[in-house]
């Protein structure tokens, strides 16, 4: 059994044959540590740089395992044949920014063999480890969650400013494969947020939209790990088909997906 050490990295979950996650075919690898708070977050066990023990009746597990820098290129080239249809790998999270720099041997490995690497990424992080993934990865799905300035520091714990500088600097070098909203009230889907998140994409209109309503399937990891979901009301199919009509009226590509 692996332990943490200088050469070994701890990761969330690897998965396979993903469809969602970017061009093609693809591998996720969720990397642990999340440095916002999302309320409404469907990966609760990834918030935390740390394995995560549970018990389930009789059987207990844990999220997460340590991986070398060898176990986990292997791991991920067994994929390949999987690539050839225009996939590749995609790292998410957490927020798969703020540790991919630990991970920049694999990162660059990985590009000596020709595979496309793109991010899940909600670009919350430092300029140091935005630039890494800038400079080696090919795209990126960026989210957009919440503009307001003092609701994006009180529910997210985020950095509006911070946000906004990153996505100019993916933005500027043509890097951003998609943006992708989660809508859910009271949190994104509010009047003041919804005009926000218009006017901010009326600057990108290049790029294409995601939106997609969030779910409460991860209630039962949150009960798993022993915490509380936060209270807050799935979006009806008629409120996000308005918000979808809305982006449209503004000449805004958008799609709706399921996630």
């Amino acid at each position: 059994m692996i332990e943490e050490t200088s050469d070994s990295y701890l990761i969330g979950n690897i998965q396979r044959f993903c469809l969602q996650d970017g061009p093609g075919i693809r591998t996720t690898v969720f990397l642990k540590g999340c440095g916002i708070r999302c309320p409404w977050c469907a990966n609760p066990e990834n918030l935390d740089n740390k394995i995560v023990h549970y018990q389930t009746g009789s059987k207990p597990g844990a999220y997460g395992k340590y991986y070398t820098i060898d176990q986990l290129r292997e791991v991920l080239l067994h994929d390949i044949p999987f690539y050839s249809s225009g996939g590749g790998i995609t790292w998410s999270g957490g927020e798969a920014l703020l540790t991919l720099p630990k991970l920049g041997r694999l990162v660059l490995d990985l590009k000596e063999y020709g595979i496309n690497q793109g991010a899940e990424t909600s670009v919350f992080v430092s300029d140091e480890q935005l630039e890494f993934a800038a400079e080696n990865l090919d795209w990126f799905i960026v989210d957009i969650k919440i503009l307001q300035p003092e609701g994006c520091l009180k529910f997210l714990k985020g950095d509006i400013k911070q946000y906004i500088r990153n996505v100019e600097k993916l933005a500027d070098k043509k890097k951003i494969l998609c943006f992708r909203i989660p809508l859910v009230e009271p949190y994104t889907y509010n009047d003041e947020n919804l005009t926000l998140i218009i006017g901010f994409l009326k600057k990108y209109q290049q790029i294409p939209v995601e939106i997609f309503k969030v779910h409460r399937l991860a209630e039962k990891k949150y009960n798993i790990l022993g915490r509380r979901m936060d209270s807050y009301t799935e979006l009806s199919d008629e409120r996000l088909e308005q918000f979808y009509e809305r982006l449209k009226k503004n000449n805004i590509d958008v799609e709706i997906i399921q996630m």
